[in-house]
């Protein structure tokens, strides 16, 4: 780990009530989070992908609350070792609680690198670029409704946080769902029927509620229980009744951005699919 490596998480002057992370208290901003357990996330991951180091989280008095160690994510190109993938599931399950998993009791956070080297498709991966945008893009567009209280409070959830990842899991039991979809009409051009993606689109959310719930996140089937009708209009009701709860817990920002990462996830895993199955 280089020792020299360092992150500082401290609330940021624009917009308001939003948080920065910078190399050093009064270094440039590189990633602006609407929550300060996003910043501290994606210094977090930033470290992971950079030989690790330390995370100084300040408070809004300027003063430092919390030093945290970051351990070195695996080095892209090589194999995930089952124990890496072990600490990856520990802490996917962790961020959907809102929590940290420090899996060896060391006072440190385990799988993160390993999680976001997986779920942010590797730092070479071609989606890199295009997440990196939609955060900026999304950043700003945080800024611009918090210029119009006039709009539903419930924009966006506050529990969501921690950029591609953490909004991903956050929103598990929708993004999966859509991610799940994403993969079967892709790769498999067969499902691509009224039929077919009624039975995929009851599967992918009946699935990814199910492991929302093993996780202790949000599950939407308690809004929307399985439909009565079994034909292809029942379904598709029923998935607009997920939706609607999705919604409802994510806030439609939420919602959005759970949306288009599920898709984005899904388009990689059917990718990787035709690589290797060519």
């Amino acid at each position: 780990m280089d020792a020299s490596a360092f992150r500082t998480v401290q609330p940021a002057h624009f917009p308001f009530g939003s948080w920065v992370v910078r190399s050093s208290p009064t270094g440039p901003v590189l990633v602006t989070e609407r929550t300060q357990e996003g910043a501290i996330s994606a210094a977090r991951a930033d470290l992971a992908a950079n030989g690790g180091g330390q995370v100084a989280v300040y408070g809004r008095d300027g003063t430092e609350q919390q030093r945290l160690t970051v351990k070195p994510a695996a080095v892209a190109g090589q194999p995930v070792s089952g124990a890496d993938l072990l600490d990856a599931a520990g802490a996917a399950g962790a961020r959907v609680r809102g929590e940290v998993f420090d899996g060896d009791g060391d006072g440190e956070a385990d799988g993160d690198g390993t999680l976001n080297r997986l779920v942010e498709l590797g730092p070479d991966g071609p989606a890199k670029d295009a997440i990196r945008q939609a955060r900026q893009l999304l950043a700003w567009l945080t800024a611009a409704l918090a210029l119009f209280p006039l709009l539903p409070a419930s924009v966006m959830s506050a529990e969501l946080g921690g950029g591609f990842a953490g909004i991903f899991l956050g929103t598990l039991a929708w993004s999966l769902g859509v991610a799940i979809i994403a993969y079967a009409v892709i790769a498999h051009p067969s499902v691509r029927s009224t039929v077919g993606l009624s039975l995929v689109g009851l599967a992918a959310f009946w699935v990814s509620n199910g492991l929302a719930g093993l996780f202790g996140g949000t599950v939407l089937t308690v809004a929307a229980p399985l439909p009565t009708d079994p034909g292809p209009t029942g379904i598709f009701t029923w998935i607009v009744d997920i939706g609607a709860a999705a919604i409802a817990n994510y806030g439609f920002l939420g919602f959005v951005i759970g949306t288009v990462l599920g898709g984005i996830v899904g388009w990689r895993g059917a990718e990787l699919y035709e690589r290797l199955h060519p």
